[in-house]
């Protein structure tokens, strides 16, 4: 037969007269992803033990000691359905692996990720691990801690303590069952330019009938097994292999003073040291500092990639500001960068001054005020679950996860709350009007309560208007003088001329970290403040029965709380802005009113 003649809206594939089936996208979509459900049963079984004891030394001073061990447990899924990308920095004998259960054994694999693994030079292991990672079992965490009553009305106390935590829950997709081959995606395009998936023959079974046919049809032809995926579009996922339990150091040293009967006075210290924890700072990224004309790699993941990785080199060039096309500065050329990575490496200090007044009057009255200066500096991100730290350059040596130490986005330096209870002295009960009746009813059983909170401002970072560094991130440098100069307004919170650009990365590898830029969290977004009142009216009913009357305004004031600002790249026109509030939706006034029957008085007076 003589090739096809097709009109301009048919595709000739140089087939017979028949072949000009092809319409322009007629009977579905012209791309089709599937991806499968990844089904996941973790077990993590924990085990744990202690002793404690308290002494009375003299009748002032008294001493606890105790010691708690533990065992913790990475989640293991049931069923096997686990794996983890573990690069040569972390990986034993330093030779990246990707671990798979090895109940998942009879799981296909596509010939393409296999191949991709053995040109990248990265073990496939099926392991009996089935936490698929190394946890320590010497979990010991001592506590101690003392009280001294030193003077009359006077008293010390102190105590330090380690607390573990084990690693529970990450968020649905960082979890080992969310790694390939449990979880992937099939991306099935047309053979022909112009063709549909519903009228594509040429994805067909040998009897010219269209493989996923139209989308009347359903998806039931679309391949949903690992072994069709390709392998250069999987990026790998990992968490530590050389993992550690995340523990926290507490201390506090504390002075309480009686002032007199109804009023106290506490000032203390209060600090935490977290340690070990999991932060995601992603691998395959470079680990060298590059000048913004270097490429990280100068091939990408493609189906032909693992052919060009002949010849190529890792971490040449140093000491030379030449771009070259056969250095590359990542760990695996063919293989997505900075891919999901958690490590157990992050730490993170909090000190803090606390004070504490309280007084009691008679008739129930009191106030209580407390005042907390503080200060949270670290470079742990809390895993995906919290907000992360945007890590510059974790895998470069001298530099890592600590040049991100500064201070974290939850801190608030300056802490205030205010509160009372005021039990007007007015009817049953009270000093005065101690009679039920109609005066009562009027003008007795009036109380009053009322919450004042301040918040000073959390920490942003801002940015560089221009890359400094391939493959890492920049912070703008700040005139901390000039920062809110002609700011501090909705439309720009911060000064834009306060900030400029560090110089670019001169040489491949230098030791001279300033293209970085400042420390993260170089200035503060708004304040939080608010106020809420109470009034409260008790009705005294015939026996010793109470109603009781409750009207409530949370944020009295009606004043709006902003949120951080964003936009925090000085050069862009909504540079530094706000647009929410920070406890929206409940940041405006608030109402409440409430009835309550007591039977039997309560204690209500």
């Amino acid at each position: 037969s003589s090739p096809a003649t097709c009109p301009s809206n048919l595709e000739d594939t140089g087939g017979t007269a028949t072949t000009c089936a092809y319409y322009d996208y007629i009977g579905g979509a012209n791309q089709i992803q599937g991806s499968p459900i990844s089904q996941q049963d973790y077990r993590r079984p924990y085990f744990g033990a202690y002793f404690t004891d308290t002494w009375r030394m003299t009748s002032t001073f008294t001493a606890t000691l105790g010691l708690r061990w533990e065992y913790f447990e990475l989640g293991i899924d049931h069923h096997g359905h686990g794996a983890n990308f573990v690069p040569s920095f972390d990986a034993p004998g330093g030779q990246a692996e990707y671990l798979i259960d090895d109940r998942s054994k009879n799981v296909p694999l596509a010939p393409s990720f296999v191949s991709l693994l053995a040109a990248s030079n990265i073990n496939l292991v099926y392991t009996s691990n089935h936490q698929l990672a190394v946890m320590p079992e010497t979990n010991f965490s001592p506590r101690v801690g003392f009280a001294w009553n030193f003077y009359p009305h006077s008293v010390l106390r102190a105590a330090y303590g380690i607390f573990y935590a084990g690693i529970y829950a990450r968020g649905d997709g960082y979890n080992p069952g969310d790694d390939y081959p449990f979880s992937y995606a099939i991306n099935i395009t047309p053979t022909l330019t112009l063709a549909s998936l519903g009228s594509d023959s040429s994805h067909s079974n040998g009897d010219g009938a269209p493989l996923y046919g139209p989308m009347d049809k359903g998806l039931g032809g679309v391949p949903l097994t690992p072994a069709a995926a390709f392998g250069y579009q999987i990026s790998p996922r990992g968490n530590a292999y050389h993992t550690h339990v995340p523990y926290v150091q507490e201390e506090n040293l504390t002075i309480q003073q009686m002032l007199s009967p109804s009023q106290g006075l506490q000032i203390a210290y209060v600090g935490t040291q977290s340690r070990h924890v999991e932060s995601q700072i992603g691998s395959n990224r470079p680990d060298l500092i590059l000048p913004v004309n270097i490429p990280v790699s100068p091939v990408s993941p493609s189906s032909t990639c693992p052919s060009k990785l002949a010849g190529l080199v890792h971490d040449g060039g140093i000491g030379t500001d030449t771009p070259s096309t056969s250095n590359y500065y990542d760990q695996f050329p063919c293989i997505a960068q900075n891919n999901y990575y958690n490590l157990t490496e992050g730490s993170n200090n909090y000190n803090s001054m606390q004070v504490n007044y309280q007084k009691f009057l008679s008739g129930g009255t009191s106030l209580i005020a407390n005042y907390t200066w503080a200060r949270l500096m670290g470079y742990g991100s809390d895993s995906a679950l919290f907000n992360s730290l945007g890590y510059r350059g974790p895998l470069v040596p001298g530099f890592g996860m600590k040049g991100e130490y500064g201070n974290l986005a939850s801190e608030s330096e300056s802490v205030f709350h205010a509160g009372g209870v005021w039990k007007i002295p007015l009817g049953y009960g009270r000093k005065f009007f101690n009679q039920k009746g109609l005066l009562d009813t009027l003008v007795g059983g009036w109380n009053m309560t009322g919450i004042a909170t301040y918040q000073s401002g959390q920490a942003v970072t801002v940015g560089c208007t221009v890359g400094t560094v391939t493959g890492g991130g920049c912070y703008a440098l700040p005139n901390k003088g000039l920062q809110y100069n002609n700011a501090t307004t909705l439309a720009h919170w911060l000064n834009a001329s306060a900030y400029s650009n560090p110089a670019a990365t001169a040489l491949i590898g230098q030791t001279d970290f300033s293209p970085y830029g400042s420390e993260p969290a170089q200035a503060f977004g708004p304040a939080f403040h608010r106020g809420d009142l109470g009034v409260e009216k008790l009705f005294h009913l015939p026996g010793e029965n109470v109603l009781e009357f409750r009207a409530e305004a949370f944020n009295i004031t009606n004043h709006p709380n902003f949120g951080q600002p964003g936009t925090l790249t000085p050069n862009n026109a909504a540079f530094a802005s706000i647009t929410s509030t920070r406890d929206s939706p409940s940041d405006a006034r608030e109402l409440q009113f409430a009835l309550k029957f007591f039977f039997g008085n309560g204690g209500q007076y």
